[in-house]
């Protein structure tokens, strides 16, 4: 995909460009100087977050959302989230980014969803693309970077961006293994997999931006190897460069951190000293006048009384919370209670229900339901027939009428005006019942609709239409993110979906493709994990008849709520799709096999079957059940037999209706025999 405009380096006509480069469009920028060469930088007025976040997607680089700020604060709106605390701004978005930045994503429909919900969120990326050199002046990283080069050499030139906070992100090419490390050095931190940073234009709680570097913006510039002695830094960190942290096997230096922190890890240090003698049983109004000595040398220094006690009353509190669990019950109850209690049903309290079909034995309500088949074989002709009938209450075709009510489609594949309208109107249905939900829309736009964030949406639409059949088709391309051949992720995006069903007493109905691998059974072919048809209370299967072209068969190959119903065989011409009044006794499998070609020994086997089955049904109409058990008997496969079946145009009718047992009998004028 195409890089989008620039919407954040660009300067407006007639301002200053750096030296060999041309004024381009964009927005005006207020000029700072650069702390790292001295060079005149920009600062943006107005910007476009969406925008923005929009050119890395289409430059391949997955972003995802944290928390913008307003007034000074971060949007998680949680205390202490605001500025003196580093980490305002820059944690993950809670509501969209579950995962943190494993939830990054460079596709477009999820990063415009996704600033568009959030239109103030910062933009984050995780650096498993580049290495990070995050240089902090407030803990003196600037000086610190100034000694190492003065020791090793100046930074090569590479990508740079200015942080709100006063900083630098030095990027460089990544080193494929190269973990983040914190702490490198007093100040300095190298951000690498399993890390992320802020990208411009986002905002910091000092109510200033993260920009580009003028003579280096990002992806710009191309990105230098890390220095060797950078590497070096990263992987031997001695006791020295721990900023106050505990080294492997070394006692912590309790009177060096009482001797004060600078800003942004001051609360942090409070908490381990508060922690600390708290629990060497000192008094904790003790404990509060040691922090009251160590905040008079933090720099710049705090002496809030009443946050250190509230800080030391907290820290008891939850101690003797632990201690009272530890001693009333065993580690495991313990353990199970921090995990959280179970929910339990009493089977006696539960009250039998009867299960509600909209078509019975194929398509149930308050659940969700399947419909597979190659492409090409009539799936969204059968789906949009169902539809139909339902919109006039219609017959089905083996017996039985159709509810009254309105149908919620979702459809990728097929086109309204040319494929769908038409199709429901040769059935006979009611358009005006017909409803397309293709989008979501967010604050004056458009997104692309995903289970996977959009089942609220899907509720509302339910309930807005009154529908009681809401047909997906295909399932697959409303996954959003979600792997379709994992398992979990599947059934973590259907289990809520077939809540709704059940909360709305709608029948769902998904439509999905299957595979070429014709030696696997038909649910297995379903594409994608085998979660799809697991979770479907009942899976129904288009299919080609081999033996007879343009006739089409629709039969059950699952039910989970009673007996599968017996296929049906239909046609599809100019004027719609019709149906055979009489039912095909015979399972999915069987009915739908490939045929192959035929082989020597096929043909004397099929040869066989043919002569057995004319001669036993030469008395008259016989039971199916017998005629199986005597061709199994005879060592006639069910496929062979099938085929014989059909070759001699076997009849197969039900006595008494719908109800009772499957007879087989010749037909009135014999076919040839095959050969």
């Amino acid at each position: 995909m195409p890089a989008p405009p620039r919407t954040r380096r660009g300067l407006l006509p007639g301002s200053a460009s750096p030296p060999g480069r041309a004024p381009g469009p964009g927005i005006s920028r207020a000029r700072r100087l650069s702390p790292r060469r001295g060079a005149r930088v920009t600062a943006p007025v107005a910007i476009d977050l969406l925008a923005a976040a929009l050119e890395y997607a289409g430059r391949n680089k997955p972003v995802f959302p944290a928390y913008g700020v307003a007034s000074g604060r971060c949007g998680c709106g949680r205390y202490p989230c605001g500025e003196g605390n580093h980490n305002a701004g820059k944690h993950p978005h809670g509501r969209l980014a579950l995962n943190g930045f494993k939830d990054a994503t460079s596709a477009e429909n999820t990063v415009r969803h996704w600033w568009t919900l959030e239109p103030s969120s910062n933009i984050a990326t995780p650096t498993n693309w580049c290495i990070v050199l995050d240089v902090d002046p407030r803990n003196g990283g600037d000086e610190t970077l100034a000694e190492l080069e003065r020791k090793h050499g100046s930074l090569p030139d590479t990508a740079e961006v200015l942080t709100g906070g006063g900083g630098r992100h030095v990027y460089f090419a990544p080193i494929p293994g190269f973990r983040s490390k914190n702490g490198v050095a007093l100040g300095l931190d190298i951000k690498a997999e399993g890390g992320y940073v802020l990208l411009p234009p986002s905002n910091h709680v000092s109510g200033r931006q993260y920009i580009d570097e003028i003579l280096h913006p990002l992806f710009d510039t191309p990105l230098a190897p890390l220095p060797r002695w950078l590497v070096e830094l990263a992987t031997t960190i001695g006791p020295s460069q721990r900023n106050g942290n505990e080294s492997a096997g070394s006692e912590t230096d309790w009177g060096a951190l009482l001797r004060g922190a600078p800003i942004g890890q001051r609360r942090s240090i409070a908490l381990r000293i508060a922690g600390h003698f708290l629990g060497k049983r000192e008094a904790p109004g003790t404990v509060v006048e040691l922090l009251l000595a160590f905040g008079r040398q933090c720099s710049p220094p705090y002496d809030d009384e009443e946050d250190f006690r509230r800080l030391v009353r907290d820290l008891a509190e939850r101690d003797r919370s632990r201690n009272s669990t530890t001693a009333t019950a065993p580690a495991e109850t313990a353990a199970a209670a921090s995990s959280g209690s179970p929910v339990l049903v009493c089977l006696g309290d539960v009250e039998p229900e009867n299960v509600e079909w909209l078509w019975e034995r194929r398509i149930p309500r308050s659940k969700i339901s399947l419909g597979i088949g190659e492409v090409g074989t009539g799936k969204t002709t059968i789906t949009l027939d169902v539809a139909a009938r339902i919109t006039r209450g219609a017959a089905w075709p083996d017996g039985g009428r159709a509810p009254v009510g309105d149908v919620l489609l979702l459809t990728s594949e097929d086109g309204l005006a040319d494929t769908v309208r038409p199709i429901v109107d040769r059935q006979g249905g009611d358009a005006r019942r017909v409803h397309v939900l293709k989008a979501v829309r967010v604050e004056g736009q458009e997104c692309p609709f995903t289970l996977e964030r959009d089942l609220p949406a899907l509720d509302a639409a339910i309930q807005q239409t009154r529908a009681i059949l809401v047909v997906i088709s295909p399932l697959s391309a409303y996954l959003g993110s979600r792997d379709s051949y994992k398992d979990a992720e599947i059934r973590g995006l259907l289990t809520p979906l077939a809540a709704l069903a059940e909360r709305r007493r709608v029948a769902i109905f998904g439509v999905m493709h299957l595979t070429k691998a014709q030696t696997r059974r038909l649910l297995l072919r379903a594409q994608g994990s085998v979660a799809f048809v697991a979770q479907a209370r009942t899976v129904l299967v288009v299919g080609e008849v081999a033996d007879t072209p343009g006739r089409r068969l629709l039969a059950s190959c699952k039910n989970n709520l009673g007996p599968q119903a017996s296929a049906l065989a239909f046609r599809i011409t100019d004027a719609g799709l019709t149906w055979e009044d009489a039912p095909i006794e015979g399972t999915a499998e069987v009915l739908l096999a490939a045929d192959e070609p035929v082989s020597r020994s096929d043909r004397r086997e099929r040869d066989h079957a043919v002569t057995f089955l004319r001669e036993l049904l030469a008395d008259g109409p016989t039971a199916s059940k017998q005629v199986l058990a005597d061709a199994k008997a005879n060592g006639i496969a069910q496929r062979t037999l099938w085929r014989a079946k059909t070759d001699l145009g076997v009849k197969a009718e039900r006595a008494k209706g719908q109800t009772g047992p499957w007879y087989w009998m010749l037909p009135a004028t014999e076919p040839e025999p095959f050969s």
